[in-house]
């Protein structure tokens, strides 16, 4: 017994450092996947430009401007911005090992699952510290500090929500709860000034709604109302509600394992929280449904966006851990989801997210460095991809200039206002290409040639006769990149 007290006391000094080193060495060696990038390039807009855009990105303006304040020169790109979120997922992991209420072998599946090691903690986007600071939010509320610094806790609530609106349902579930213990469990006695700091935190908090709304009023998204993808989010809340054995083309056996402990672990965490205490199922349920409701009506997500439900799982269960610690068989079933979560494999098909694999980026830009120079004008037709977003900083940077099928440069604020509309407007396209030199397009994506007919030809019938078609002069299979060159047409009446 004294052995394994030494191991687990060496395990609480040496797991934290060990995530802290080995996220170090993999933050210096990858590149941005095209979300990052893209972020990085918004907040290199003015102020006015950034808060245009808003409805457009579906953010509140707080993360370019945090990016804008640590990114220094586009010199240093991309590491500014990804050291800043490593330091960021590094105070998440210390914060977990010294206030978290669980065993050092729980905080250690917690620190290594595949979504912490490979996402929060290398990916630079607004999550990793969005959950530092819900989690800093929680454990104000736990502690009661909340009532010793309510200005502060006003602002940190803010402060989430601007950093993701998922984020801000979680934020909302704590408010939610805070309100309700003032004025039903008349803990308004443990303010300094009641009066005073009630009437403070509901304007700070009500100010802070307005302004979030201001920005997302209306958002003009429209890639996220795709209905086949708001079908497929739906299956899949249907599969794993009450089919979690289904086996598709897309799933592996571990896969179907994981989403069976899942729904087992759903139902009994539930039932056992709604037995054992209501707060902790009230947050639970309204946590849950919102974010069911918002990928299902808003946007559809992607795997981190999915993580956040077992982030509310884990505030809820944290928020009555008194009354369920000696909960022995959901706590059996949670560390099982923790342990499934270790392997990637239990989440992707192949053992990581195709997202944000960007191994290739760096010789799709070897390629393209070396067919630039004068003579020759870039497009191209991606806006999801390496080329489309994922590389913009590294054009800027080797002072490459890539354009959209409108004309716009791809680093521009048109281009980022017009990112979302796909139609190829001809009139546009036709008027900037360059007479005087080698038009060129360049894609990774397939499906992106639709808008420019593929290989074939595209008839612009109008006053200039005029129209174009896309001869291949290089294709790499292994990178699924593609180079067309741009060949005018003119017809005979």
């Amino acid at each position: 017994m004294e052995l394994i007290n030494k191991i687990d006391k060496l395990v609480g000094k040496l797991a934290p450092v060990a995530f802290i080193l080995i996220t170090f060495l993999y933050v210096l060696f990858r590149v941005p996947f095209f979300d990052e990038a893209h972020a990085y390039i918004i907040s290199q807009f003015p102020l006015n430009e950034i808060f245009q855009l808003t409805r457009i990105e579906g953010h509140s303006a707080l993360w370019f401007l945090i990016l804008k304040v640590v990114t220094i020169k586009n010199s240093f790109y991309p590491y500014s911005m990804l050291f800043f979120n490593w330091i960021c997922s590094s105070v998440l992991v210390l914060f977990i090992w010294k206030y978290f209420p669980f065993n050092n072998f729980i905080k250690f599946l917690l620190t290594f699952n595949s979504i912490m090691l490979n996402y929060y903690s290398a990916v630079a986007r607004p999550y990793t510290l969005g959950v530092l600071t819900l989690f800093i939010i929680v454990y104000m509320y736990k502690t009661k500090m909340c009532y010793k610094k309510p200005i502060i806790f006003s602002l940190l609530m803010v402060f989430c929500g601007y950093l993701s609106v998922l984020l801000a349902l979680g934020v909302l579930g704590i408010f939610a709860l805070f309100i309700y213990d003032i004025f039903k469990e008349k803990t308004y006695n443990l303010f300094k000034n009641p009066k005073k700091d009630i009437i403070l935190i509901f304007s700070v908090s009500f100010l802070g709604l307005i302004l979030l709304f201001l920005q997302l009023y209306n958002p003009d998204i429209p890639q996220m109302k795709q209905n086949w993808e708001i079908w497929g989010f739906y299956l899949s809340v249907i599969h794993l509600l009450f089919k979690p054995f289904l086996i598709h083309q897309d799933s592996n056996y571990l896969q179907i394992l994981f989403n069976f402990i899942c729904q087992i672990s759903l139902y009994v965490c539930f039932f056992t929280f709604l037995i054992k205490t209501k707060k902790a199922a009230i947050y639970l349920i309204f946590t849950f449904i919102s974010l069911t409701l918002f990928f299902l009506k808003v946007y559809t997500g992607g795997i981190w966006h999915y993580y956040l439900y077992f982030i509310f799982l884990l505030i809820a269960y944290i928020l009555e851990f008194d009354k369920l610690k000696n909960q022995k068989l959901m706590n059996f079933l949670l560390t099982l989801i923790l342990i499934f979560l270790l392997c990637p494999y239990s989440l992707f098909l192949r053992g990581y997210d195709e997202t944000t694999y960007t191994k290739n980026y760096k010789k799709l830009l070897s390629k393209i460095e070396e067919i630039n120079d004068k003579d020759v004008k870039l497009y191209t037709p991606d806006t999801f991809s390496p080329l489309g977003m994922g590389l913009v900083p590294y054009f800027v940077n080797k002072n490459i200039d890539v354009y959209d099928l409108k004309g716009y440069k791809l680093n521009s604020f048109e281009h980022n206002k017009n990112i979302f509309n796909f139609d190829l407007d001809e009139d546009l396209f036709l008027k900037s290409l360059d007479k005087n030199k080698k038009n060129i397009l360049i894609t990774t994506d397939r499906h992106a040639l639709k808008n420019v007919g593929k290989t074939y030809y595209i008839a612009h019938m109008d006053e200039t006769n005029s129209g174009f078609y896309l001869d291949k002069i290089y294709e790499n299979k292994d990178l699924c990149f593609e180079i067309y060159e741009i060949k005018p047409v003119l017809y005979k009446m």
